[in-house]
């Protein structure tokens, strides 16, 4: 939605995450799971249903013409696969 200065407004959400990523998929029956393949090798699955909320009440916020501060935050993955020796770049999710 554009602000009242007519200009775009981009909202974000981040997540900690340990060490860099080289794929990001979110799961097509529920995009609140994601996994990410880690630059150390392990895929980690993620609810990132918070993040979603955050941003939602981000937008909420803006409506309301409260102040908006991005926070960084911590989520636990729910699920970490270590048994990969390498960083890998293709990742998917089966149906």
């Amino acid at each position: 939605n554009p602000s009242k200065s007519g200009k775009p407004t981009l909202h974000v959400s981040s997540i900690s995450h340990p060490g860099g990523i080289n794929r990001v998929r979110l799961m097509p029956q529920n995009a609140a799971i994601c996994a990410t393949w880690s630059d150390s090798g392990h895929v980690l699955a993620w609810d990132i249903s918070t993040a979603f909320r955050s941003l939602q009440n981000s937008v909420e916020d803006q409506k309301n013409q409260n102040v908006v501060n991005e926070k960084k935050m911590k989520i636990a993955p729910k699920k970490v696969h270590s048994k990969h020796k390498e960083e890998g770049y293709a990742l998917d999710w089966s149906s």
